[in-house]
């Protein structure tokens, strides 16, 4: 797929290969995961003819995406920050997506940092809706959420060459006398309509 063809839809022409196929393939696969370099930025067309081309965050990439599949908002969870609803520009869209959102997940706090038990839920609400809302789900750094407590033994952490605690910080591995880290793949995917969760 050259970045210059369409998607199958004939839409998004000159974005990247990657969101044209997401885009050409959301009717009949409604998760997907992405990893590798999610923290750069995407050369996408310009918003307006004559204007030069613009380099976007994954996020708003993913976002222009979902929007142009018609989605009506996007809600980002990641360890971090909590749950975010997209857009969040302060203008009429954004505010047409929080009550958009809010009508499947209920309301909402400001960076809310839900349980594994409550995402669940708000993730089913999304992907299983009771209403005729079309939305989307993005999990920001899945990989490093920690189902369990881990436990790390000496031996066990010195063979993968690191241990790391449930938030992502080096510890100080009391064996080794220095803070030891790794760099993990960040994992971002995404339900949206039809979708079923599984768990693992």
């Amino acid at each position: 797929m050259s970045i210059d063809s369409p998607t199958l839809g004939g839409r998004l022409q000159g974005w990247p290969p990657f969101i044209r196929e997401l885009d050409a393939t959301l009717s009949v696969h409604s998760q997907y995961v992405l990893s590798g370099n999610l923290h750069d930025s995407f050369l996408a067309p310009p918003a307006q003819v004559g204007s030069p081309a613009r380099l976007l965050p994954l996020r708003e990439l993913l976002w222009e995406t979902l929007r142009a599949s018609g989605a009506s908002f996007m809600i980002v969870y990641d360890p971090v920050d909590g749950l975010q609803i997209w857009p969040d520009d302060g203008d009429e869209l954004s505010d047409e997506a929080r009550r958009e959102a809010e009508r499947l997940m209920g309301r909402l706090k400001p960076d809310d940092k839900p349980s594994l038990e409550a995402l669940t839920r708000h993730m089913a609400a999304v992907v299983r809706p009771q209403e005729n809302v079309r939305g989307a789900f993005v999990i920001d750094s899945a990989s490093r959420i920690a189902r369990t407590r881990p436990t790390w033994s000496p031996p066990s952490a010195t063979s993968s060459g690191s241990a790391r605690s449930c938030r992502g910080r080096p510890v100080r591995c009391g064996w080794s006398g220095r803070a030891r880290s790794r760099s993990t793949t960040r994992w971002c995917g995404w339900w949206s309509g039809r979708a079923t969760c599984r768990r693992g």
